[in-house]
């Protein structure tokens, strides 16, 4: 048993002096709409009767795992990024939802991050986390501080991180064929989301919306441009 769990007889205690101290001058109608929702009574009551309780700490969504320093990456055609031998696929969606050329990257510290919820996190969430707000913002807000903060990549600059981990280093991207997500800027100044992953030995690249509703699970990486806090 619990050290925090009453006994029977303190319960019934309790309980009876939390009946004795109820208002007895509550209106029939405030009285109905508090029997209707169970759960606000609940709060109200746990918060005027435990107000020393500790909270229960929200988890995070994503942690750090790696931290990796990306020199400046000269501008590029949309058209020839993510292509050549080391590329097995290529969405054709990159052409028609990316601007035909993409621009140069400043120099960046890269951060890697491991999702954590084993239930799956959509898009959105992965979004609001590493801006630290809400995941019900709108997405014509989520893509505008995503921009604004400098979280997004370039298509260059994550050709240079695959480059970068085929030649041997470990810059973070996973190799075992579970994905490594990025956002990336549409040519009509939303945000969409490239994944890159590896399969047998080659290396496929796929946009998505950021909208999609699917939640990922906590095998798959996040990669933020500029971030290196611990946990989001």
């Amino acid at each position: 048993m619990s050290g925090n769990t009453l006994s029977l007889g303190q319960q019934a205690n309790f309980h009876a002096a939390v009946i004795k101290a109820l208002p007895r001058d509550i209106t029939p109608q405030d009285a109905l709409s508090w029997e209707k929702n169970g759960e606000k009574l609940a709060a109200a009551l746990a918060s005027a009767l435990c107000p020393l309780a500790t909270p229960t700490a929200k988890p995070p969504t994503l942690v750090l795992v790696k931290t990796t320093p990306l020199g400046e990456v000269a501008g590029k055609k949309t058209s020839k990024c993510l292509t050549g031998k080391r590329w097995a696929y290529r969405d054709s969606d990159i052409d028609r939802w990316l601007p035909a050329q993409q621009p140069a990257q400043a120099a960046c510290q890269v951060g890697v991050y491991q999702l954590q919820n084993s239930q799956g996190t959509t898009f959105r969430e992965m979004a609001a986390a590493a801006l630290k707000i809400g995941s019900g913002t709108s997405l014509d807000l989520l893509a505008k501080a995503l921009k604004e903060n400098n979280l997004t990549f370039t298509l260059q600059a994550i050709e240079q991180l695959v480059e970068r981990q085929e030649g041997g280093e470990d810059v973070g991207l996973l190799t075992n064929g579970w994905a490594n997500f990025a956002f990336v800027e549409d040519s009509d100044g939303s945000v969409s989301v490239l994944y890159v992953n590896r399969l047998g030995g080659r290396w496929f690249g796929i946009v998505d919306r950021l909208d999609r509703d699917d939640g990922w699970f906590a095998e798959y990486r996040l990669l933020l441009r500029n971030s290196d806090t611990q946990t989001l």
